[in-house]
C-alpha cells in the first residue's frame, strides 16, 4: 500500500501546484514474496510540481535498490526553486557498499546550491564512517549545521543561521 498526501498551494493545475508532498510506501508479504507498488512512476507523476516546498519520503528497502526510484527522485528534486525541506527514510537499508551515500552526496550538493534549508535522512545502516564524515564536512563547508543521532541512524543538515 502507498499512502500519499499532497497539499496544493493554489487552484492551478492540481499536480503542478502541490506545495507539500508526503509518501509512505509499505510492502506486503504474500506467499513469501514481497509485494510493493512501483515507486518510480509515482514520483515521476509529481516531477512537474514547481511549487514544491516540502517532500517526505518513506520507502521500504527494496524500493531504494531500484535505479528507477533514484532516477525519479532526482527528477523530482531537480529545479525546485521553492523547495525548503526534504526528509528521506531508508527503512534500515544496508549501505555497506556506499552507493546510497554516494547518491546522497550528489543530491545534497545540488540542493545546497538552491533554497533547501533542511535535509533529513535516516534508517541507513552499516554506513562507512569515512564516507559519511566526508559528506558531513562537505555540507558544513556549504554552510549547513549537522545534527546526528547514532541511535536512530539519522542525520539532519540545516542551513546555518550565520550565513554570510
Amino acid at each position: 500500500a502507498t499512502i500519499c498526501k499532497a497539499e496544493h498551494g493554489s487552484r492551478e493545475k492540481k499536480s503542478s501546484s502541490i506545495r507539500d508532498l508526503s509518501i509512505l510506501c509499505l510492502t506486503r508479504e504474500c506467499n513469501g514474496n514481497y509485494i510493493m507498488p512501483p515507486v518510480g512512476p509515482l514520483l515521476d507523476h509529481f516531477s512537474d510540481c514547481h511549487c514544491l516546498q516540502t517532500l517526505y519520503l518513506t520507502l521500504p528497502k527494496p524500493c531504494w535498490r531500484e535505479s528507477q526510484t533514484l532516477e525519479a527522485l532526482t527528477n523530482l528534486l531537480t529545479n525546485k526553486p521553492e523547495l525548503l525541506r526534504v526528509g528521506l527514510s531508508f527503512s534500515g537499508l544496508d549501505d555497506r557498499e556506499g552507493k546510497v551515500l554516494e547518491y546522497l552526496s550528489g543530491i545534497l550538493a545540488q540542493l545546497a546550491l538552491g533554497s533547501v534549508n533542511i535535509f533529513d535522512f535516516g534508517g541507513l545502516l552499516n554506513v562507512d564512517e569515512a564516507r559519511l564524515l566526508k559528506l558531513i564536512q562537505g555540507m558544513e563547508k556549504l554552510g549547513f549545521d549537522v545534527r546526528r543521532n547514532r541511535l536512530h541512524a539519522a542525520i539532519r543538515f540545516q542551513r546555518s543561521e550565520r550565513r554570510e
